[in-house]
């Protein structure tokens, strides 16, 4: 009995350490939804300050533009999916694949894949280890590649 107790507590106490659920800070905090544009994007190469790879417009290709005035409706969705900011493991050097990118007024950008997001200013890209449960993520970039 003492064994079955002690290795449910080991099971909880290593799924806490290993992740955390966090809510996502956007890189100029709350966005202002008329002065930004929201796309979704694919990055067809692997993009990031450790990979090597700098941001790249050219590999970068739109599918589709968020209409500003779906900007709240979008934001609101995407606030309901989890994100998690692991503990444990190597940190996301690159991101790649579907990604939703915001371009604020002073032209900074952020990337946020179901697997790592960037901040791109003045052309230098900086990633961070912050994920997205997938599930959620994918229905929402099906949600409004379709609209």
């Amino acid at each position: 009995m003492k064994k079955s107790i002690f290795i449910a507590v080991l099971c909880l106490l290593s799924v806490l350490l290993v992740s955390c659920t966090v809510p996502y800070s956007f890189m100029h905090g709350e966005p202002d939804i008329d002065t930004i544009k929201i796309e979704i994007v694919n990055l067809e190469t692997e993009m990031g300050n450790h990979a090597g790879s700098p941001y790249n417009e050219e590999n970068t290709s739109v599918i589709k533009v968020i209409e500003t005035d779906k900007n709240e409706e979008f934001l609101s969705d995407f606030k309901k999916i989890k994100s998690y900011q692991p503990y444990f493991g190597s940190r996301i050097d690159s991101i790649t694949g579907e990604a939703i990118r915001i371009t604020y007024a002073n032209g900074d950008i952020e990337l946020i894949t179901h697997h790592g997001t960037a901040t791109v200013t003045n052309g230098e890209i900086w990633n961070q280890t912050i994920t997205f449960d997938l599930d959620a993520f994918s229905e929402l970039i099906d949600k409004y590649s379709k609209n």
